[in-house]
């Protein structure tokens, strides 16, 4: 069945075993809120574990059907799941054509389709027609040479201790900070030069604290970059939360079973406030070229795994350099093998959109 997805932002369940923080971004949370939230998780212990993941490829489809063992986890086939549905596409005789899907150029032309097709806004900010440009967007060359010797793409997470449903929270190979080390090793069977900062930004001192994790991220990739200036592409990878935990998302690639990913944008703008000068970014026009451009690569081969794209008030870790991009994999609901089967799909993306 087609399912709408509700971004959800809900508090943890106290009387849970595992206290999922289903809000990843404390921004759209009230202060009082951010404060009692924080006080919740004061005792929760860190892994130290910085085991590494290994993988093998048996197919030429761009997917790899075989993980590495840290990707390997339960899934039950017979679970009851539900799939995000297809979008449509209207074609006519001038079109630009995008692999198996056309578009208009009166389609790339038209903000309404744009907005209604491609993405999600906040209700705290807006998405102006000055901004949402497809044809813009799709004339950016977004390409870069690969080499291996010299670093080229840096991944992060700015919050590390998001988990999934078969997680152990005290390990952070088994949440988002694995499936990092798991794309890392996908992208660098690719060609590319990958840095993964493990770093752990939003738990200090014994205190969960996503509210300022994302200024302690930035200045983490910002000494990353100035030591390593070849690094054209910047991943904050985040799992995302759903307020209905009985709900479990998946859908079906080649056989396997995948979580659904969202690209997520920031534009330092909100209907309160406005431009937020003190949340400048250069890149915003980039920023939003480059999700549009993996999103419609990915609406090309994989038109069921990748929600629409989310568009924020604020800047994140957008900042640093064009090719700058926050991403949301899978749900607190999912497996962490069905999120890793997701970053199959999006290392494919990357490499036709990136490779030159």
């Amino acid at each position: 069945a087609s399912t709408e997805l509700v971004y959800d932002y809900v508090k943890k369940d106290k009387n849970s075993d595992k206290k999922w923080q289903s809000d990843p971004f404390y921004e759209m949370l009230t202060e009082a809120d951010n404060e009692k939230e924080q006080n919740e998780d004061n005792n929760r212990e860190i892994s130290k574990d910085n085991g590494k993941d290994s993988t093998s490829k048996d197919n030429d489809s761009g997917v790899d059907n075989t993980k590495d063992e840290g990707c390997i986890s339960k899934n039950n086939d017979n679970e009851s799941t539900e799939e995000i549905g297809n979008d449509i596409y209207e074609e006519s005789e001038e079109t630009l054509a995008i692999g198996t899907k056309t578009f208009t150029n009166e389609q790339l032309k038209d903000y309404n389709y744009l907005y209604n097709t491609f993405y999600t806004v906040d209700s705290t900010t807006m998405l102006s027609d000055e901004l949402l440009n497809g044809e813009k967007f799709l004339a950016k060359d977004l390409t870069i040479d690969k080499n291996p010797k010299v670093p080229q793409i840096l991944i992060l997470h700015t919050h590390s201790q998001e988990f999934f449903a078969d997680s152990d929270v005290n390990d952070i190979t088994t949440g988002i900070v694995g499936v990092g080390d798991y794309l890392t090793e996908l992208l660098t069977k690719k060609g590319y030069n990958v840095i993964h900062d493990r770093s752990i930004y939003d738990y200090v001192d014994g205190i969960l604290d996503r509210n300022n994790a994302y200024t302690l991220a930035s200045e983490g990739a910002k000494k990353i970059i100035e030591d390593n200036p070849t690094i054209e592409i910047v991943i904050d990878l985040h799992r995302d939360g759903i307020g209905d935990e009985s709900k479990h998302i998946t859908t079906d690639v080649a056989g396997q079973t995948v979580a659904p990913v969202m690209f997520f944008n920031g534009i330092s703008y909100t209907n309160k406030l406005g431009n937020i000068e003190y949340l400048y970014n250069p890149y915003i026009e980039d920023n939003l070229a480059t999700s549009f451009q993996l999103k419609i690569k990915a609406e090309e081969y994989y038109p069921n795994v990748f929600r629409k794209i989310y568009i924020k008030g604020y800047r994140y870790v957008l900042h640093l350099k064009p090719r700058s991009m926050l991403i949301e994999a899978g749900f607190q609901t999912n497996t962490k093998q069905e999120v890793c089967n997701s970053m199959d799909i999006l290392a494919d993306i990357f490499d036709r959109v990136f490779a030159k």
